[in-house]
């Protein structure tokens, strides 16, 4: 399974990886976040993660300054 693995690092952007089965895909991103902490993420990363419109995602706090997402449904192919 696919996770997404983001930091924030700084007010205005978060760096983003893919890992799966606990391997880092070498390839990160750099999201910009709205002040209100809002953020899209590139169609190219979506695609990568094969996440689409209607797709969940649980947002989980690792407590040490980063977050993970993980897809919860099969709404597009995994």
């Amino acid at each position: 399974m696919k996770k997404l693995v983001c930091v924030r690092f700084s007010d205005s952007r978060i760096i983003a990886h893919i890992e799966k089965e606990n391997k880092v895909i070498n390839q990160s991103w750099s999201i910009r976040t709205s002040k209100r902490g809002v953020f899209e993420f590139p169609k190219k990363l979506l695609k990568k993660l094969n996440w689409g419109i209607g797709d969940e995602v649980e947002w989980i706090d690792q407590n040490n300054g980063t977050f993970t997402l993980t897809k919860i449904n099969k709404k597009t192919n995994d």
